[in-house]
Order: C-alpha cells, then structure tokens, then sequence
C-alpha cells in the first residue's frame, strides 16, 4: 500500500492497517500545501496502525532555506515498537536537514526477522566543491549508525562502509549482496574484515582514486563484481587473485 500521509490514507488505514503487509510512505516538504510536521505526524499515524508490515519503504525528505530543523525521533520511536515482523526496509531520507537519527538503531535493534537493508546514500552525504572545481561526498560521521547483529540479512546496500562492524554478521553467512555507495581507502579491507567471509555479490558506486590495499584482498565468497562509471578500472588491483570471481 501506497501512502501518502493524506486523511483519506489515515481513514483507511485506521480501519484496515491490520492487514497490511507491504507499506510505502512518504513526507516531502517541497511537494504538499500541508506542513511538514504535519506530514510527519500522518506518517507516525499511519505506522501506528500497521502493526503487521513485512515491507516498508520510508520517503522522508525535508528541503528548508531556513535553519529550523525538524526531527524524526517520533517516527523512529513509532516504528521500533512494530519493527519486529519486517523483512525488508528502505529508508530514503535528507537527515543533513533532520534530528532523531539515534532512534533509528533503535528500529535496527528490534528487527528480528530483516532479511534486507536499503539506507539511501544522500541521507548521510552533502556535496562540496573544492577550490578547483572538483565535486567531493561529504559524509557526516556522527549521523552512521552502527549495525546491530543482523542474522537473517541477506542483501545490503549502505552509503560507505562505516555501518558495518565485525559484531554486525558474526557467526552468520546469511548476507549474500552488499552494495556501497561511496568507497575509500580502507573502506574494502574493512568489509573483507566484517563480512567478506560471506558476501558473493559485491556492487560499488563511487571510488576514492586514492584507494589503495596492500596485501590485495581476499573475497572468499565472491563470484560477482558490479562497478559504476570507471571504478572498474581500479578494482582489479585491489583483489587477490584468489577471490573466486566469475565475472571480469
């Protein structure tokens, strides 16, 4: 179900939200006459009477010329407490502009039956130009949340790989696909540490030009490697030749 935070959607759901399973919201400052907050405060409405999601997809997206902020504490605090029938979750958002995101580990923690995890890049990043003209990803370290232990999450896709640790699949070989927005260097001998044991489906946007690994890294599990624009050409260099690649 398609919800766009309108009362026609709150009075449906207040009467049906019970069997809903597959769940897409979105709040969009720029795109509705109604304020922001109270697009919020439909989206924690419509999350209160779903308690039986197994598919969400949060669009949260706050666009201010003004130094207000709004958070998403509510929203987050709201879906923890129906967080543990989720198999999948998608969460799009402009957090540069938002508060509350220590309370999305707190849905993190209570998904018990996650099987996928999609965090869009831009939530984490703003864009800055150097003095020569050239474009940089500038993530904000104090928004990445730490994964929790994950056990039955098999597909993955993050901006960088500072959400994941070594705690976040250990003793588990579930996660199969990872996908990473932005790498740089160390970012690869990271994952191999966190969850190479494992991954076998590996697909990469953006590449530091400085990236560099010594010794090349071991994949165990990988057959098949994604890459964008020319990070393939800087790839190969940085696997050993042992990882079981299947695709050039």
């Amino acid at each position: 179900m398609f919800a766009s935070s309108t009362p026609l959607v709150l009075e449906r759901l207040s009467q049906y939200g019970h069997l809903v399973k597959k769940l897409v919201v979105r709040a969009i400052s720029s795109q509705c006459q109604v304020t922001f907050q109270q697009q919020l405060d439909r989206t924690v409405a419509c999350l209160s009477v779903c308690d039986h999601m197994k598919d969400l997809t949060l669009r949260i997206r706050h666009f201010s010329d003004t130094h207000s902020r709004e958070s998403l504490a509510t929203v987050f605090e709201t879906l923890a407490k129906r967080a543990s029938k989720l198999e999948h979750l998608c969460l799009v958002s402009s957090w540069h502009t938002l508060d509350g995101l220590e309370h999305f580990e707190d849905v993190l923690l209570a998904t018990t039956c996650l099987k996928s995890l999609c965090i869009d890049g831009a939530a984490f990043e703003t864009l800055q130009i150097d003095n020569l003209g050239h474009q940089h990803h500038q993530l904000h370290a104090r928004r990445i949340p730490q994964l929790p232990p994950l056990p039955l999450l098999t597909t993955l896709s993050i901006p960088t790989a500072n959400f994941v640790t070594t705690r976040s699949f250990d003793g588990t070989y579930a996660c199969k696909e990872l996908e990473l927005a932005y790498v740089r260097a160390g970012d690869l001998a990271h994952v191999a540490k966190c969850v190479g044991h494992s991954i076998q489906r590996l697909k990469i946007s953006s590449l530091s030009l400085s990236l560099y690994e010594n010794p090349p890294l071991i994949f165990a599990a990988l057959r098949y490697l994604k890459a964008y624009d020319d990070v393939f050409v800087y790839l190969p260099a940085l696997l050993d030749p042992e990882s079981p690649l299947e695709t050039p």
